[in-house]
């Protein structure tokens, strides 16, 4: 998994570039620079997905299509909203209000011709529930989210 000292290190380069991470009321969401296209990248994003033999892909939205079908413009963007329902609910079972933050996403996104791998830290969102960051399922998911990173990253 990418450390805590490499994950500060990534947030901030992307801070002071202007592909920055952006900041959202349920935590901090890490933007990754891939190394794949943005199809590839997609692709590669689902296919971890759907190889984790624990996790459950929920939904596949494409943004940038869903725009085009009303006649809006926005760059490209897919979200892959996923997870893994009986570690998530060992979760909200202690948190019952996680599920605003649950289940896991990841968004694909493209912004000035580079793409990238995004997605809220779970230790951030840790903060959220008091005594939250000891939980198994904030280290696994966190651990995981690095681990599909680490594999899109440059």
């Amino acid at each position: 998994s990418i450390s805590l000292v490499e994950r500060r290190a990534i947030t901030k380069s992307l801070i002071s570039s202007p592909f920055a991470a952006v900041s959202f009321s349920a935590g901090h969401t890490t933007a990754i620079e891939s190394k794949y296209d943005y199809k590839t990248t997609v692709e590669k994003t689902i296919n971890a997905v759907k190889a984790n033999k624990k996790a459950t892909l929920f939904a596949v939205i494409d943004h940038g299509e869903n725009a085009k079908k009303l006649n809006a413009e926005m760059g490209r963007g897919t979200l892959i909203i996923f997870g893994n329902p009986a570690f998530g609910a060992s979760f909200m079972k202690e948190y019952p209000q996680a599920g605003i933050d649950l289940p896991l996403r990841i968004y694909i996104f493209e912004d000035k011709g580079k793409v990238y791998f995004s997605y809220i830290n779970p230790t951030d969102i840790a903060k959220n529930y008091k005594g939250a960051d000891k939980h198994e399922f904030i280290k696994g998911t966190q651990n995981m989210l690095d681990g599909m990173a680490k594999n899109i990253i440059k």
